[in-house]
């Protein structure tokens, strides 16, 4: 696919996702970062497999059904 790299990584996702940081930092929103977690990467998602992915860097079903339980108990440590 054009613009994939690596192990599905897409050459632009850096500078997008260190600016979305940068903006939750400055207004204090709390974010989970799944895009630098080698876990989810490697473990969750399986990406050099792309068992658990439909294109180099969305999730199909079966990789939303196990992102879902992570980020499910990352929000209930959120403080309200």
């Amino acid at each position: 696919m054009p613009g994939a790299v690596g192990i599905g990584r897409v050459t632009e996702m850096e500078d997008y996702w260190a600016e979305a940081i940068k903006i939750c930092e400055k207004w204090e929103i709390d974010h989970l970062d799944l895009y630098h977690d080698s876990y989810v990467s490697d473990t969750l998602l399986q990406v050099t497999t792309n068992v658990c992915l439909r294109d180099p860097i969305h999730p199909n079903k079966l990789g939303y059904d196990r992102l879902a339980p992570l980020i499910g108990d990352w929000m209930e440590t959120i403080s309200q």
